[in-house]
């Protein structure tokens, strides 16, 4: 944009944000009322609108995530601690999936965390969870050793979101197709068998 100069009267501007944490398409259209000097001013407003929404989705984000963590091992809580460990990571999959806008907000890198310190303490809870659950399993770890195995988790976790987002066709003649078959077929199976307890 030009920084062109408005004469000091009044600057109406409308644009749209996208709310493209909903997952609904649906663009808000907002009027910006204010003596704006140019259109740099108007974007810098859009700008900080846009990042507040986003940081707000951002920690609703993860405490729905962690929700759905804590209410996966309470479902199981009668069960062994594998069991518990396993449905949290059918939960994590498949907030993935079902929140695909959220949770690929969630971990982008378009909102300056630094400037907002409560999206660590959102972002933390779900982490917590996976610590508060490994260590219950592995009772005797070294914490060197349990921030290992968290990570280990997360990631594959994270990255099977990613990669049953991809939906690819089973009913390919591909090596890739046939494996994502097998896996998709009995995903706590194929989880039970990685998790290498």
């Amino acid at each position: 944009m030009t920084d062109e100069k408005l004469d000091n009267k009044p600057f109406y501007r409308f644009f749209a944000v996208d709310y493209f944490a909903t997952g609904e398409g649906r663009s808000y259209w907002l009027t910006i009322c204010r003596n704006y000097q140019s259109y740099d001013d108007v974007d810098r407003e859009k700008e900080k609108f846009a990042e507040f929404v986003n940081c707000d989705y951002y920690m609703q984000g993860f405490e729905e995530l962690t929700e759905k963590l804590q209410t996966a091992a309470n479902a199981v809580k009668n069960s062994t601690k594998k069991d518990q460990f396993l449905e949290m990571g059918l939960a994590y999959i498949g907030f993935g999936l079902e929140k695909k806008n959220t949770y690929d907000l969630m971990f982008s890198p378009i909102i300056d965390k630094t400037e907002y310190p409560e999206l660590h303490n959102a972002a933390s809870g779900a982490f917590d969870e996976l610590v508060k659950i490994l260590t219950e399993l592995f009772p005797r770890i070294s914490e060197n050793e349990l921030g290992k195995k968290c990570i280990k988790f997360w990631a594959m976790m994270h990255g099977l979101v990613g990669l049953l987002d991809l939906d690819i066709d089973p009913n390919l003649d591909t090596d890739a197709s046939s494996a994502m078959s097998v896996v998709v077929r009995d995903l706590r199976s194929f989880l039970a068998e990685s998790l290498e307890f």
